[in-house]
């Protein structure tokens, strides 16, 4: 293979990897949120109440006993991430970080008998990698520093609106960031790439719920959560590409795009929800989650020379489940464990589509144990997510010649859960 071919190759391989190394962008749970929730796989849907309701469902406010403070609810815990000749043909990339989470906070206050009120700030994703990878037969050098975070903020509000039927809105204000650096060094080329893409987005996303309550054992749970609209947001992305020794004369071309407008592409959603039990003794619950199709542009603009240019991402329509028990001892100390899927809506990866992020089904168990008392309530245990799937990579052909190849992807998360919430 020629030297030109190799930095074409080298250069796509890491710039991909720099779309790929986020795949799981496109799955849409990748650790549970709530106090109650996190527990129960976030089947939520039909039993919310508290703080954590302005998220799962703001119908769950109008059933808030009293007034609520939520002070954290945090996750601390590692992820890895394994990609398959991610940068060339028997160079994986391997990744293990560790994840400081404060995914939500906020409070509740009963404005009347049939009405509370809500506000909250959720992370609903959370991804940071800063590592690297190293070949010294080759002298190939790879670094890899990503960072990009997803914050919902905003109120609700739940009206109780017969002895049997609640509802509710929250209104988010979804605020995204991102920034990634990738560096690639080819001592045997003699070849250097680097690439930065940072941006920002701001959009307005809408939750409508409803619950109702059967029996006195039998609720039902529902949600619409609208696709995010985009209020504002822009992004830079830089490339330089050298190569050659200084002894020879190296050639360097660069690449800079600037005010490009940036979109977070949050679908559309429903959701039903149905539990059966009793509060405070024994109660199951089981949601259904039904994510639209989206196609979008993450990045959109025009390049220095003035030409359109655009990164178009599609989200296909995903169908994920949970499952939740709780079981109180003396009323006082529950203990829960759920289960949940997290499937990618990522479409199935095709060598001729180079800018759509990996496909990775997520599969998580959680756990936690509690007490709680007339004033307060505080819960610790463990989400665990697992999961396996397919990714752009690199092989070689019958002709030795680098061409793109599907390859395998895995990552394992496992997060510590604390949560404490106080009533007045």
């Amino acid at each position: 293979m020629n030297t030109s071919l190799k930095i074409l190759a080298a250069a796509l391989g890491v710039a991909l990897s720099a779309i790929r190394l986020q795949a799981n962008e496109a799955n849409y749970q990748h650790y549970i949120l709530g106090d109650r929730a996190a527990g129960m796989g976030g089947a939520a849907c039909a039993i919310a109440n508290g703080v954590e309701a302005v998220y799962y469902n703001p119908a769950g406010l109008a059933g808030t006993p009293r007034d609520s403070l939520s002070l954290s609810a945090n996750l601390y815990g590692f992820q890895k991430f394994t990609e398959r000749n991610a940068f060339l043909p028997g160079e994986d990339f391997e990744s293990d970080s560790f994840q400081s989470i404060p995914s939500s906070v906020g409070g509740t206050v009963r404005a009347s008998p049939d009405w509370v009120l809500g506000f909250g700030v959720f992370v609903p994703f959370r991804n940071t990698i800063f590592d690297g990878a190293t070949y010294p037969a080759d002298r190939h050098y790879y670094s890899v520093a990503i960072d990009n975070q997803t914050m919902w903020a905003g109120p609700a509000v739940g009206w109780q609106a017969t002895p049997r039927l609640s509802l509710g809105l929250s209104v988010f204000g979804a605020y995204q960031t991102h920034s990634s650096l990738m560096n690639f060094y080819w001592g045997d080329e003699a070849l250097a790439y680097t690439r930065d893409i940072a941006y920002s987005s701001l959009g307005l996303v809408g939750v409508l719920g409803a619950q109702y309550r059967l029996t006195d054992r039998l609720r039902l749970g529902a949600t619409l959560t609208s696709p995010c609209q985009r209020l504002m947001g822009e992004g830079n992305v830089t490339e330089n590409l050298v190569s050659g020794s200084a002894g020879e004369g190296s050639q360097s071309e660069v690449a800079d795009y600037r005010d490009l407008a940036a979109e977070n592409g949050s679908p559309a959603s429903f959701r039903v929800g149905v539990s059966w039990g009793s509060e405070r003794e024994f109660l199951l619950s089981a949601d259904v989650a039904y994510h639209l199709s989206r196609t979008f542009d993450p990045l959109s603009g025009t390049s220095p020379e003035g030409e359109p240019v655009a990164v178009t991402q599609h989200h296909r329509e995903v169908l994920d489940f949970s499952l939740g028990a709780e079981h109180y001892f003396r009323r006082k100390y529950p203990v829960r464990a759920g289960f949940f899927t997290s499937h990618s809506s990522a479409p199935d990866p095709d060598i001729e589509k180079t800018d759509e992020p990996g496909q990775i089904d997520l599969y998580g168990l959680t756990a936690t144990v509690g007490v709680e008392t007339k004033n307060a309530s505080s819960n610790i245990g463990l989400n665990y997510l697992w999961g396996e799937g397919r990714a752009l990579g690199w092989g070689t052909d019958r002709n030795g010649e680098i061409v793109n190849t599907i390859s395998d992807s895995n990552e394992t998360h496992l997060y510590l859960v604390f949560n404490t919430q106080y009533y007045f």
